[in-house]
């Protein structure tokens, strides 16, 4: 696996920064807007010792997790990582997350986490804007595609 190369990926689980993780070859590769269940193709972006990252490029096959996001920014502002996997399973990952840090990071044993609560209204509930300025603006994904 090279930086620049296409590679076809089945993604396994969730990980941090709404990244998701699948295996190559030894390797660790987290895939920014991929589901777990997904089959796909990413571009490799970036290669390190233990871990790459790449960009997913197209999808092979759907997860059944995986659900049309409401908001026609999504991937593009960044304000909301997990919009296209369902809810419930967004609920399981960060639970998952949570013992995963206990476990791995803590090196405690058979940790359990009960679920996470989850909100009522799942859309339209969120009352904080932060707003960045500069000279420049966002590109979208396409126009740096291009």
């Amino acid at each position: 696996m090279k930086k620049g190369s296409i590679v076809e990926l089945e993604i396994e689980k969730f990980a941090d920064k709404g990244k998701s993780l699948s295996r190559l070859d030894g390797y660790v590769v987290f895939v920014a807007g991929a589901v777990p269940g997904d089959k796909i193709t990413a571009r490799v972006f970036k290669k390190r010792k233990k871990f790459a990252e790449a960009a997913l490029v197209d999808i092979l096959e759907p997860s059944p997790l995986r659900t049309d996001p409401k908001c026609k920014y999504f991937l593009t502002c960044g304000g909301c990582k997990w919009q296209h996997v369902d809810y419930q399973a967004q609920l399981d990952a960060k639970r998952q997350s949570v013992q995963d840090a206990f476990e791995h990071h803590g090196g405690f044993e058979s940790v359990e986490v009960l679920g996470t609560i989850g909100a009522e209204e799942t859309y339209y509930y969120r009352n904080k804007m932060e707003f960045s300025f500069s000279a420049g603006r966002w590109l979208t994904p396409d126009e740096i595609s291009s």
